[in-house]
């Protein structure tokens, strides 16, 4: 595990970094027989997905906290990554804070970052100077394409006030991207597909975040698919389908008023264009989450799996299994 630390009132140290391994390995000595001391230990918890069981050392092995004060002015930041995982009950010891209320942002990922390209980017904020609202998450797309398998990105924040001695405090976070997997498949086994004749595209303009992940100005975005491979089974019968088409998707986080659109065409032409964050919003009714928003839905389930299937070059609107359940679409305009 690596430790930076970053504070409003010098650079980072050696002896800074040190001062924070010397007080986590003290920690609870410190707690149990000096109450006098001054320093915060967090944790951080993802259970808001759907399962609802704590990931948080499963999934998250980069974390960043931003330190803001009272008047939203950013203070310090610290940054811990661990390439194989953060043990369970993991905690992050903040020394040196004074008392008063604060507001700590954390930006975790599911890998350290090794690059900038097609990754989600933080700005650089100056201690005393930048404030709370200028704290943003933004993709880094090639002029409006993002084509990455992107590390995923979690968000968090909260508003405490510290007093003096040792205190505990715990982040909740939510999960800010999602994958999706996009199968084509033959409506019968006498048909097959020729991928070069397919295009998959997913529009959007949620990728400028603020420090909730809000959803700032709509930025247009195309998002192309990180793996594209036709699949052919060997062994499948003639009058059975045994061909598929598969385009894997990283995106950011699906915002129902941001109404992203799927389209698929064929030689060019479009033959499914429709609003995804709505039909995948129909799989929280199929899993009967009536006490979940649509938002909230999105929010919590991470990953999809959506099969379309085609006859004769004509999208059948009949059947679009979403995660395993069959969704029929007789009576809903699509296109």
């Amino acid at each position: 595990m690596s430790i930076s630390v970053s504070s409003v009132r010098k650079p980072a140290s050696l002896s800074r970094i040190l001062t924070v391994l010397g007080l986590a390995g003290l920690f609870s000595s410190c707690i149990f027989e000096d109450r006098t001391c001054c320093f915060l230990s967090v944790g951080f918890t993802y259970t808001y997905h759907v399962k609802e069981a704590d990931a948080f050392s499963f999934e998250v092995k980069d974390i960043a906290l931003y330190v803001f004060d009272s008047e939203g002015m950013f203070v310090e930041r610290f940054h811990e990554n661990s390439p194989d995982a953060f043990p369970k009950g993991y905690r992050m010891i903040l020394p040196n804070l004074e008392a008063g209320t604060y507001t700590f942002v954390a930006v975790g990922r599911n890998r350290p970052l090794q690059t900038e390209v097609g990754e989600f980017l933080f700005p650089e904020l100056e201690a005393g100077k930048s404030a709370l609202k200028d704290f943003t998450m933004r993709l880094n797309t090639a002029n409006g394409v993002s084509a990455s398998d992107f590390a995923a990105l979690y968000d968090g924040v909260l508003r405490c006030e510290l007093k003096t001695g040792a205190q505990y405090v715990d982040i909740p976070m939510v999960k800010l991207t999602n994958r999706i997997r996009v199968i084509l498949m033959p409506y019968s086994g006498a048909e097959t597909l020729n991928g070069e004749d397919y295009r998959f595209a997913i529009s959007s303009g949620a990728v400028h975040l603020d420090y909730e992940g809000k959803m700032l100005s709509p930025v247009p975005t195309s998002f192309q698919p990180f793996l594209y491979a036709v699949h052919s089974s060997p062994s499948a019968p003639e009058d059975e389908v045994g061909q598929a088409i598969v385009a894997d998707f990283h995106l950011s986080r699906l915002v129902v008023e941001d109404k992203p659109t799927l389209v698929i065409a064929q030689n060019e032409k479009d033959i499914i264009t429709i609003n995804l964050a709505w039909l995948l919003s129909l799989q929280g009714i199929a899993e009967r989450r009536s006490e979940w928003s649509d938002q909230e839905y999105l929010d919590r389930q991470d990953a999809y799996s959506i099969i379309f299937f085609v006859d004769r070059g004509i999208f059948v609107k009949t059947r679009i299994i979403v995660n395993g359940w069959v969704l029929s679409m007789n009576d809903v305009s699509l296109g």
